[in-house]
């Protein structure tokens, strides 16, 4: 898993490369509020954390609805915060990802972070450090 994981991490460090912030880019339409809406439910970060979160730790909960109803909301209007700061900030950064020195030295710091992420999950900075034993 953890090589499946690094492969992918990787993945998205050289799409993080080749990705351009230029509004002639002519990446389509963006999503509607329907099919972001919908999209949620289909999402499966959200599902496996759901699920994660409900099996380990809320169980006790599970067994009444008042309280399931309340973690629900609660962790509802959690992500509803998180997902409206997210895209505020998505906004407000876009224009400066828009040039295309600023854009480029983003991409490559993120990747190099990518990387970097995807080494130690396999565990290669302890390795370096510490040697084959």
């Amino acid at each position: 898993m953890r090589a499946i994981g690094a492969a992918y991490i990787l993945w998205l460090a050289y799409r993080t490369l080749k990705t351009t912030y230029a509004a002639e880019n002519g990446g389509g339409s963006p999503m509607g509020f329907k099919d972001g809406f919908i999209f949620q439910f289909l999402n499966p970060k959200v599902i496996l954390f759901s699920l994660t979160l409900y099996a380990s730790y809320l169980q006790p909960v599970t067994r009444n609805f008042l309280p399931l109803f309340i973690t629900a909301a609660v962790l509802a209007a959690r992500a509803f915060i998180i997902n409206s700061a997210w895209a505020l900030f998505g906004a407000a950064i876009r224009r400066f990802l828009s040039r295309p020195l600023i854009g480029k030295a983003f991409n490559i710091v993120i990747a190099a972070l990518l990387v970097y992420n995807a080494a130690d999950l396999l565990g290669l900075p302890d390795l370096l450090i510490n040697g084959i034993r």
